[in-house]
C-alpha cells in the first residue's frame, strides 16, 4: 500500500482501516476468507487495482501472495523494476501492468506455468525479445503453451523476433509493435494456429512476408505498419477469410 503510494489513492476505502483484508476495494479473497481471530485463512486470489493513481513500486513482497491468480495494475505511474518474486505466484494466469513507467529487464518468470495472459506493454521495459520468451519458459516442459495473449509493445526490446515464437502454440493475441526490433519474421509464426491479432508495426522488421501467414485463418487483425518489409503480400493473404484490418502503410517497398 505504502510502497505505491497509497494515500493517493484515486480509490483506497477500507485500506488498511479494516482488519479483514477481502473487504479492501480491489481485493478479491475465495471464499470464507477472514482472519485468525475467525479460525479461518486469507487466502487472496484477485488485486483488481487499474487506473487507481498507483506510483511508486511493486515491493518484492508481492511474492508472498502465493494464491494470486490475477493481478491488474494497469494505467497507473508506477516505476521501478518488477521484481522477480513475482516467479513465486505460480497460481498467477493474468497478469496486467500495461502504461505505466516500468523499466529495466523483465525478470525470468519461468515459474508461471498457469500464466495466460501477461500485458506489459507501453512501458520502459527493455532488453532481448528472445531472453523475454525463453525465460517464459518452464525448465522441466519444453515450451509454456498456456500464454493465449501476450502484449510487450510500446517498449524498448530489441533483436529479433526469435523462431521460439513458434511454440506458444496456444497464441491468440501478439502486440510487438513500437519496439526496437530487427531481422525478419520468422515462418514459425504460421504454427499459431489460434493467432488473431498479429501487431508488429513501427520496428525496423526486414525481408519478405512469409506465406505461412496466410495459412492462420482465424486471423482478424494483421499491422505492419512502418516497418521495412520488401517483396509484396503474399498469395495466401487471400484465404484469410476473417481478416479485418491489415495495416501495411509506411513500407516504402511493399508491394
Amino acid at each position: 500500500f505504502f510502497s505505491t503510494n497509497g494515500p493517493r489513492w484515486t480509490h483506497r476505502e477500507r485500506w488498511i482501516d479494516d482488519d479483514n483484508v477481502c473487504n479492501w476495494i480491489g481485493v478479491g479473497c475465495s471464499f470464507g476468507g477472514y482472519f485468525t481471530n475467525n479460525n479461518h485463512i486469507v487466502v487472496v486470489e484477485r488485486l483488481q487495482l487499474d487506473s487507481n493513481n498507483l506510483g511508486g513500486t511493486i515491493p518484492p513482497s508481492i511474492g508472498l501472495l502465493k494464491n494470486l491468480i490475477h493481478l491488474d495494475i494497469s494505467r497507473n505511474s508506477i516505476g521501478g523494476s518488477i521484481p522477480s518474486e513475482m516467479d513465486w505466484l505460480t497460481d498467477l494466469v493474468e497478469f496486467r501492468a500495461d502504461r505505466n513507467a516500468f523499466k529495466s529487464n523483465f525478470p525470468r518468470l519461468s515459474n508461471l506455468t498457469r500464466l495466460t495472459s501477461l500485458q506489459i506493454g507501453n512501458n520502459l521495459l527493455e532488453g532481448e525479445l528472445s531472453s523475454l520468451l525463453l525465460n517464459l519458459r518452464h525448465p522441466r516442459v519444453s515450451h509454456n503453451s498456456s500464454i493465449s495473449v501476450l502484449n510487450l509493445g510500446g517498449n524498448s526490446f530489441t533483436g529479433m523476433i526469435p523462431t521460439e515464437i513458434g511454440d506458444l502454440t496456444l497464441l491468440k493475441e501478439l502486440y510487438l509493435s513500437e519496439n526496437y526490433l530487427e531481422s525478419t519474421i520468422p515462418s514459425e509464426i504460421g504454427r499459431l494456429s489460434s493467432l488473431m491479432i498479429f501487431d508488429i508495426g513501427v520496428n525496423s522488421i526486414t525481408g519478405a512476408i512469409p506465406s505461412e501467414i496466410g495459412l492462420l485463418r482465424k486471423m482478424k487483425e494483421i499491422s505492419l505498419y512502418r516497418t521495412f518489409l520488401t517483396s509484396s503480400i503474399p498469395s495466401e493473404f487471400y484465404g484469410l477469410v476473417q481478416l479485418e484490418l491489415l495495416s501495411i502503410g509506411g513500407n516504402e517497398h511493399l508491394q
